[in-house]
């Protein structure tokens, strides 16, 4: 695989490149976003601790890792009742505190990993966003879905892995709550606590 990703920092410039236009319709876009539990990967708890950004780590030293969004109660402790809570480092504006930084499930979306109901996960395209309505508008919904297939094939087999492997510790602590009429699937990916496979 000559022109593989290897690498979280290679993918970073990849999802940017691939969302290089995508700042104008972030800009105009009403929907709810930068809410709920966000995982972070092997590389985003490198950069988060260099740059003093506080996560939380759930179910031990080997559980995932999430922003620390998490609400307390009056004594201190954790609530993770809340479903969907707003993300510490989105500013009033809309503006995010940590862009730079941003975790690879912030760089990826509208791309992401879900589970669905079926308990399959999958590599799904949200369409509850500004930008992808804007493009399936337009016509150039077909032509993002053929780019970011390419984008997942120039994946290294060890990054697939090593991402997988962060989202099958998240999908094993949640439960499927996505409403699927809101998202496209791209690709499958095979995702248990032992393994972590990648679907053709």
């Amino acid at each position: 695989m000559a022109n593989a990703i290897r690498t979280e920092y290679e993918l970073g410039i990849a999802l940017d490149a691939l969302w290089s236009d995508i700042s104008n319709d972030c800009a105009q876009c009403t929907d709810p976003d930068c809410k709920g539990y966000v995982w972070l990967t092997k590389g985003d708890k490198v950069r988060f601790i260099d740059n003093g950004i506080p996560f939380i780590r759930a179910n031990g030293i080997h559980g995932p890792c999430f922003i620390d969004s998490y609400r307390r109660t009056a004594t201190g402790v954790l609530d993770p009742a809340v479903r969907s809570p707003d993300c510490p480092h989105r500013l009033s504006t809309g503006l995010c505190t940590i862009h730079a930084n941003r975790p690879l499930p912030c760089r990826m979306y509208p791309l992401s990993l879900e589970v669905l109901g079926t308990g399959e996960a999958f590599w799904v395209l949200h369409t509850n966003c500004a930008h992808v309505r804007r493009l399936t508008g337009g016509g150039g919904l077909q032509p993002l879905i053929e780019k970011i297939g390419q984008l997942l094939d120039s994946l290294a087999p060890k990054l697939t892995q090593d991402v997988l492997g962060s989202f099958a510790k998240v999908s094993e602590l949640s439960e499927p709550t996505l409403d699927e009429s809101d998202i496209i699937r791209i690709r499958p990916t095979s995702v248990s606590n032992k393994r972590v496979e990648y679907l053709q």
